[in-house]
């Protein structure tokens, strides 16, 4: 597994802000108008037996008097982006794009007439499955950290649940739908959640009317993105970098994927007061050091020494870079980017800057366990400032905007409506396919049926939950 790096209510979490969704890149349709050219929606109820065969309430006061809700054990499990073949391909690590702290101000476009993705994984991946590319990618991770050609043990995890930052967020926006004050537009849309057993894990799968969108030029987010990074080392010809991070909740194993807009080298990061090894860190890095040398005390050959090595930005790097996992190719390239470099980014105008609140971001940040965001500041896609902050570190227990103790009441019903679904789904075992479903206007989830028996994954993939 891969070092985590430095991390330290009536919410509603924003995503990348004003509409940003990530472009799509493959194929002439980039810049081209999307009309007639994209297929209808889906409706929420697509495949669902009628009537539902059940119901989730909001968790009560009574119901989630757990104490403090907080992220432990976090590890990087893996990261991937999404190459630009025709075949699904993913290149792992990946990188996602450097940010390049260009000189202000500069002037931006508008975001019109490109399609973006609005799903991109449940888009490329092969036969719909949005959740394999999490799978091989951890897979790959796994080899390259050099921990055996062994395939990652999911049943020896006892993961309780995988999902999407994406899923968790519907879910904190239903059990925040009562004490929203006034409802925000998020808080008008519905979503559906398809879900699965394998093993003993609950998978949550995300589920959206259309897969991509056209851009209709009232944002500059993806242009934005666009101007202020630079692709990585390597990886030109991709679209999307995804992470899969680990950690428990309050006793709950999860797996969560999310996507990546951009990383801040190391040489632009704020200077860190140096930390002094521990002796048992010095005692490791020794015996490391004897391990690397032969009896007349030379050093070995590269070819002979073992453990891990850091992954080549060249996919051609591995002596078997490309694979195949189920119809997805998988290929090594990309640099692996700490958690703590990780930046997540997005727009407002001067004119909205009186309603920022960083309340509105530590949702997000919170369930993927990325500190800094960086908010580019504009005036019609002329951008003059970026306001930079470490949500994380800058919104801990001790803080004076009381940001965490606020967040608490929805982080306890987000945990307590977890533990209702997961002991939903557990019930109907192998062979049920369960989904949930929210309405604007209601304050249930309504329970469904399937009329479909396929499954969220390959057989022989979920076998390996056992």
């Amino acid at each position: 597994m891969l070092p985590a790096g430095n991390t330290s209510s009536g919410f509603s979490a924003r995503g990348r802000g004003q509409g940003f969704r990530r472009p799509f890149r493959g194929g002439p349709m980039r810049n081209a108008s999307a009309s007639g050219r994209l297929p209808s929606d889906r409706h929420i109820l697509d495949g669902l037996k009628r009537p539902y065969i059940g119901r989730i309430d909001i968790p009560g006061k009574d119901e989630v008097d757990m104490g403090l809700v907080e992220i432990s054990g976090l590890q990087v499990l893996g990261s991937y982006n999404w190459g630009k073949a025709e075949a699904s391909t993913i290149i792992v690590p990946g990188s996602p794009p450097c940010w390049s702290n260009r000189a202000l101000p500069y002037q931006v476009e508008p975001d019109k007439g490109k399609l973006v993705f609005v799903d991109e994984n449940t888009f490329r991946a092969p036969a719909g499955y949005a959740l394999l590319p999490l799978i091989a990618a951890v897979d790959k991770t796994h080899e390259l950290q050099g921990d055996g050609f062994d395939r990652f043990d999911w049943g020896k995890e006892k993961v309780d649940f995988i999902t999407t930052r994406n899923v968790l967020r519907k879910l904190l926006r239903w059990v925040d739908c009562e004490s929203s004050t006034p409802p925000g537009p998020d808080f008008l849309k519905g979503f559906r959640i398809d879900t699965q057993l394998a093993g003993n894990t609950v998978i949550l799968n995300r589920w959206e009317k259309r897969d991509r969108e056209e851009m209709r030029g009232y944002t500059y987010g993806l242009n934005f993105e666009s101007a202020a990074t630079t692709p990585a080392t390597g990886i030109t010809e991709n679209t999307g970098h995804q992470r899969i991070i680990s950690y428990d909740l309050n006793g709950l194993k999860m797996v969560v994927r999310f996507e990546v807009d951009a990383y801040l080298p190391d040489n632009m990061k704020p200077n860190q007061p140096k930390k002094l090894p521990t002796l048992a860190e010095l005692d490791a890095k020794l015996s490391r050091m004897k391990l690397g040398s032969d009896s007349s005390g030379s050093q070995q050959k590269p070819s002979q020494a073992r453990g891990p090595t850091p992954p080549s930005s060249r996919a051609s790097a591995s002596p078997e870079p490309y694979s195949s996992y189920h119809g997805l190719m998988v290929i090594e390239g990309g640099i692996f980017v700490p958690q703590s470099n990780l930046v997540d980014l997005s727009t407002r105008s001067e004119a909205r800057m009186a309603y920022l609140s960083w309340a509105d971001f530590y949702m997000q940040h919170f369930l993927s366990q990325t500190d800094m965001h960086f908010i580019g500041i504009h005036e019609r896609g002329l951008f003059s400032r970026v306001i930079k902050r470490a949500v994380l570190k800058e919104s801990d227990a001790s803080s004076a905007d009381g940001i965490v103790q606020a967040a608490q009441p929805s982080l306890r019903k987000l945990r307590s409506a977890l533990q209702a679904i997961l002991d939903l789904v557990r019930s109907h075992g192998q062979r049920g396919r369960i989904t949930l479903t929210f309405k604007p206007g209601e304050t249930q989830l309504m329970v469904f049926e399937r009329e479909s028996m396929a499954n969220c994954l390959p057989e022989e993939v979920l076998e390996r939950f056992a």
